[in-house]
């Protein structure tokens, strides 16, 4: 070992290395030696005895310490980058969180959103951001981790967020899955992690900082399942009754969902006992992603031919999928006979497609 050497000065902190599959090395960091802050990186081609020129990944708006959030709860934060390569391609990633306004403690401003970028050239350029979380709301996501597959068709991406709590307060994990086809990546809707929503709990432990909170998340995968894990303080012991505890979710790769008789043709094609079971699975997939429970169904087993599909299945589907809605903080669905009473209301080809249409919205 030769002590190594710098390759970043002074103010530089949250180093992330990644390697390509052409054993390329890159080195990226937050830099908060120039104004506006930024995310940097230099890359190596022998094997880390050289490195090539520093690279801005992404200029942020933030200034904080370290680029923290100035979110609300005393706990400090960060827009320390992670980043990944394909394992195919050589493209590379990026995730980090920022503000929206300078400075983040301004009245009004979002104080932290998740960003995504991506290179196609070896680090050189960098595409426009990305923002991840879909919540349509100016609460708080932060602290980004990042995961892709090894056959590199996925990659996962989970953070902090407060978007079910008016007052910002109390917190939940999301994620999102991306679908990769070469250069492109499509990214699926956000999905909570979590299944309950915890408040802030810093300054317990006299051995680390008394801002300390949930730094250093990690998630890796296999071709099969995302792994995750997060601080989190829903759980009480005998001195406190919110206290940290490191949590573990294995998320499975989202299969997109199928249907029988797709679309429906009004007045041709009958509304079947398949189509309901097929809506069911799919959401029951969807509650379980969303941290919730599988629903109960009246008539759980439905045989095609011979059970007739009723308004109640329908009901049910609406209110079994209104929950993921509920769950990813987003506006239920509207739908077509909003109130649906058996023996008046006729079962449709609407109901069947809408509910499709909403499923999909937040696969």
């Amino acid at each position: 070992m030769n002590g190594g050497f710098s390759i970043a000065p002074d103010s530089v902190q949250g180093a992330f290395v990644a390697v390509g599959p052409d054993h390329a090395l890159y080195v990226f960091w937050y830099d908060g030696n120039i104004s506006p802050r930024q995310i940097r990186m230099r890359k190596s081609t022998n094997f880390g005895v050289g490195f090539g020129p520093t690279i801005t990944v992404a200029t942020l708006v933030g200034t904080g310490l370290n680029g923290a959030l100035g979110l609300n709860g005393g706990f400090r934060t960060n827009s320390f980058p992670q980043a990944a390569v394909h394992p195919v391609n050589g493209n590379i990633y990026v995730v980090y969180n920022d503000c929206t306004a300078n400075p983040c403690t301004m009245t009004g401003a979002d104080h932290g959103n998740i960003y995504f970028r991506q290179s196609t050239d070896g680090g050189s350029t960098w595409s426009a951001a990305v923002k991840l979380n879909d919540d349509n709301t100016t609460r708080d996501q932060w602290q980004p981790a990042f995961a892709v597959t090894p056959d590199g068709s996925h990659l996962f991406v989970g953070w902090y967020d407060r978007r079910l709590d008016s007052t910002n307060s109390l917190i939940n994990t999301f994620g999102v899955v991306g679908t990769v086809s070469g250069s492109t990546v499509t990214f699926g809707s956000n999905f909570r992690i979590t299944t309950q929503s915890f408040p802030v709990v810093v300054n317990q432990d006299t051995s680390v900082f008394p801002d300390y909170m949930g730094d250093y998340d990690m998630a890796v995968a296999d071709n099969s399942f995302f792994y995750y894990t997060w601080g989190d303080n829903r759980d009480s012991n005998s001195f406190h009754a919110n206290q940290p505890d490191v949590r573990f979710k294995k998320i499975s790769i989202p299969v997109p969902f199928t249907f029988t008789d797709d679309p429906l043709t009004a007045q041709v094609t009958p509304v079947k006992a398949v189509h309901v079971t097929e809506l069911r699975q799919d959401i029951d997939t969807l509650r379980s992603r969303n941290g919730l429970g599988a629903f109960t169904y009246t008539d759980p087993t439905l045989t095609v031919g011979a059970t007739q599909v009723k308004t109640a299945h329908i009901t049910e589907l609406r209110t079994a999928l209104n929950a993921v809605y509920d769950a990813q903080g987003k506006t239920q669905p509207t739908y077509t006979d909003p109130t649906i009473t058996a023996g008046q209301t006729a079962i449709k080809k609407a109901h069947i497609e809408e509910i499709r249409s909403s499923v999909k919205a937040v696969e």
